[in-house]
């Protein structure tokens, strides 16, 4: 199953500069514990923002220009093997980002997990827009602000309605 996942302020927006722009560690959390032992796909602007490769995750990285020499990161340059890599999987795949590859891959995702945090930031870069007919909300938990998150936040996890 091909599932994306990703962090929205109320306006949409998950970057500025090729970075996040709120601090939110529950949400870093919840990242890890989401996609911990599943393949994570990403971009490489995303891959090199993360400095390394994510641990106790194979990493594919889709890029014409990336040379990478390590066993724990696989380079596709070619989007429609990468597609066919995905349909032959049997487990639960992440795409990561940046926003190209959310904008690429939505038409094929099944599902999706989104951190939609209770405020407004400056940014550049925003999550693609879908069609909520086509999905159904089949998760939300509701946070407030604490002493570690400066802001309220809601985990929620969509399932494409299939047709």
């Amino acid at each position: 199953m091909l599932s994306m996942i990703w962090a929205e302020d109320e306006n949409g927006l998950i970057g500025k500069n090729g970075s996040i722009p709120w601090h939110l560690p529950a949400d870093m959390h919840y990242f890890k514990q989401t996609t911990i032992n599943h393949t994570v796909i990403m971009g490489k602007n995303t891959y090199l923002s993360l400095g390394k490769p994510l641990v106790d995750r194979k990493n594919i990285v889709l890029s014409h220009s990336l040379q990478v020499n390590n066993d724990n990161v696989c380079v596709f340059d070619d989007l429609d093997l990468l597609k066919q890599y995905i349909n032959k999987q049997n487990n639960e795949i992440f795409v990561i980002g940046g926003a190209h590859l959310y904008q690429q891959f939505l038409p094929i995702a099944q599902r999706l997990y989104i951190t939609k945090i209770h405020n407004k930031f400056d940014g550049d870069t925003y999550a693609p827009k879908f069609n909520l007919d086509e999905w159904i909300l089949v998760k939300k938990e509701e946070h407030s602000a604490d002493q570690k998150n400066n802001y309220s936040y809601d985990f929620t996890v969509f399932d494409r309605i299939l047709k």
